[in-house]
């Protein structure tokens, strides 16, 4: 089969998010490369490389083989943090009903007519009850995201994680079939797979340290 082209230099496969995400999250897989290739060192230490690069097809093969390695460790902290998100949003949606319950009751007749029977201190814990459900619900459609979809809304980083969890399960399963095709695509294919790669390894390591 046809090698990759010689001319693509591996060094515009980026991997530097890739080493970061493993560094931080998966230290025992970076430690099998690193002893693998130990003469490609300085290729899995966290940061930016500068200065000159190999640029030899087994370097891309190498990053290949980093970039796996770090798909697998998305796909696995994804399953990991998914139901944690399902189970807060969980939370506030049973908030939002304890919520939604408060304000019919407040708001029955018969609630009315002990009001006007049992004076002021009813009408307070009415009050009371009125303004509790009211935050409650503010603050669960905050966290959730109903009103805006902020950078901690649930929603929204559960949607980050779906669309992180597809796209790592899509790079995965291209470099697996690069390698069983013994690197027969052109250099250009396999830099953007590991290129995008690199990129939601980058992202959803703002996600991972918050659960």
């Amino acid at each position: 089969m046809k090698e990759i082209d010689n001319k693509i230099s591996s060094s515009i496969a980026s991997v530097n998010e890739i080493v970061s995400l493993l560094d931080s999250y998966s230290k025992s897989k970076l430690n099998e490369l690193k002893q693998k290739y130990p003469s490609h060192n300085k290729l899995f230490q966290p940061g930016i490389i500068c200065g000159e690069s190999d640029d030899s097809v087994k370097e891309l093969k190498i990053r290949t083989e980093l970039c796996k390695k770090g798909l697998e460790t998305i796909l696995i902290e994804t399953k990991r943090i998914v139901p944690i998100i399902k189970n807060k949003i969980k939370l506030l949606n049973n908030i939002q009903l304890i919520s939604q319950i408060i304000i019919s009751i407040t708001g029955a007749s018969i609630i009315l007519t002990f009001k006007q029977s049992h004076g002021e201190l009813f009408t307070m814990i009415v009050g009371v009850l009125t303004l509790l459900s009211g935050v409650l619900t503010i603050y669960t459609q905050h966290k959730s995201g109903t009103i805006s979809l902020g950078e901690n809304s649930l929603t929204k980083v559960f949607n980050e994680l779906t669309d992180h969890k597809i796209k790592a399960e899509r790079y995965l399963n291209e470099l697996i079939i690069i390698e069983k095709l013994d690197y027969s695509l052109k250099g250009e294919n396999i830099i953007e797979t590991i290129n995008n790669s690199n990129e939601i390894s980058g992202s959803i390591q703002s996600i991972i340290v918050k659960y």
